[in-house]
Formats: C-alpha cells, structure tokens, sequence
C-alpha cells in the first residue's frame, strides 16, 4: 500500500478522485498499523500531480515546513479553479473572436 500511495499519480482522475485515493491509501495504512505523517502524505501528493500544477508545487515544496494536510488541499483546489476559469475564459475569447472574424468584409 505505501508503495502504491509513493507512486500514485493524477493522471486523468479529477483532483477530487486524486485526493480520494490518496486518502484511502494513508487511511489504509494507518489501519494496518502503519500510519503516514501528513507531511510524507503532503510529498506523495505532490509529486503525483501533472504538469499542470507545476505553477504551485514548487512554492509549496519551497517552505522549511509544510502547511496542514488541508490548508495544502484546499491551496490545490483553488489552483484546480483558477486553472478551469484560465481555460473558460480562454474558450470564450477564441470563439468569440473567432465569430467576429467570420463577419468581417474584406
């Protein structure tokens, strides 16, 4: 179980399934009577996420000591919000441009 939880990855799970997972397995292991630090929890996470977090996990590995289990889940929540906003909006500006083009006369 700890070597699946050292070597879990997002992949294409939401976080919400990532985190889920990774729960599961610490609570796992803690009822086998091998119980994980929240800090080797907080290292797991983070090394399983995708390229796409990579703008956030640095700053959080860059700290002496880490935030809370949850202060570092929620922290990568509203990564996860801002990243699907960044994309909406993204979205929205090419199709919107794209229809203007559309109506353009030469």
């Amino acid at each position: 179980m700890k070597g699946e939880l050292q070597t879990l990855s997002k992949g294409s799970y939401s976080l919400e399934d990532y985190l889920h997972k990774a729960k599961s397995l610490a609570l796992s292991l803690r009822s086998a009577g091998k119980p994980m630090d929240d800090d080797d929890l907080i290292v797991c996470i983070l090394r399983g996420l995708g390229s796409e977090f990579d703008p956030i996990v640095p700053a959080l590995n860059a700290r002496d000591m880490f935030p809370s289990l949850e202060a570092v889940i929620s922290k990568l929540r509203d990564f996860e919000i801002r990243l699907q906003n960044a994309k909406t909006t993204s979205s929205s500006v090419a199709f919107y441009t794209n229809r203007n083009r559309s109506y353009t006369k030469p």
